[in-house]
């Protein structure tokens, strides 16, 4: 009899998920992606992307959005004033975890994160456009 190792995959690399942001300033955002939740964070550790986790932390003057300075200052204190990309992403990829795995269908993905925001109510999320849901 043929055996076989199993190992599980790691939840960076793990697809159809819904996701928290906690920020060092206790600000808060819940997503989903369908995507490996690695890619998806580093979207969200791009500026240019402009999604409202990468407002929050780096700002956005167009939006009137100032810098966290709390998650500013944090990441200074690990990786000096220049912190490379790997820096970057080694320290925001500590700020997420998955609130539900195995999600591969969208409608089941935009449901749950639609009932943990509304349960949540992260502020991060106020400006992002998602589903609404009554919980009775």
């Amino acid at each position: 009899m043929d055996t076989f190792s199993y190992s599980p995959v790691p939840d960076l690399e793990k697809i159809g998920v819904t996701y928290k942001f906690d920020c060092l300033c206790e600000e808060t955002y819940i997503g989903e992606s369908k995507r490996q939740l690695q890619n998806r964070i580093k979207e969200h550790n791009q500026r240019s992307k402009q999604t409202a986790i990468s407002n929050h932390i780096y700002g956005n003057s167009l939006k009137h959005i100032d810098p966290c300075p709390e998650y500013n200052s944090e990441i200074r204190n690990q990786f000096g004033s220049q912190p490379n990309p790997t820096e970057k992403f080694s320290f925001i990829k500590n700020q997420f975890t998955i609130l539900q795995k195995n999600l591969t269908n969208l409608h089941d993905r935009r449901t749950f994160e639609a009932v943990a925001i509304t349960v949540n109510k992260p502020k991060l999320n106020a400006q992002v456009l998602h589903r609404k849901v009554s919980i009775i």
